[in-house]
């Protein structure tokens, strides 16, 4: 784990290291997602390429049912972190 100082965080560590985290938790489930994760994110901390993933979410994202994004939601946190759902 890497500890830098609030004030050289945004220039010395966000998006330059492999991978980091930032509070994402506050948006809603689908647009929190996706900022992390998803390959054309602007803010990719994670690096995390999965095209599956990708559609799954752009899927949820974007369907009118109203409980298939919740269903598509549980399977992309399957794929984040299986072990752990």
């Amino acid at each position: 784990m890497i500890v830098t100082p609030a004030e050289s965080y945004w220039g010395d560590v966000w998006l330059k290291k492999p991978i980091v985290t930032s509070a994402w938790s506050m948006r809603p489930l689908g647009e929190g997602l996706a900022v992390a994760y998803m390959q054309t994110a602007k803010w990719k901390e994670t690096h995390w390429e999965r095209p599956d993933y990708d559609a799954m979410l752009q899927k949820a994202n974007t369907t009118v049912d109203t409980q298939a994004p919740a269903d598509m939601y549980k399977k992309a946190a399957k794929i984040l972190a299986p072990k752990a759902v």
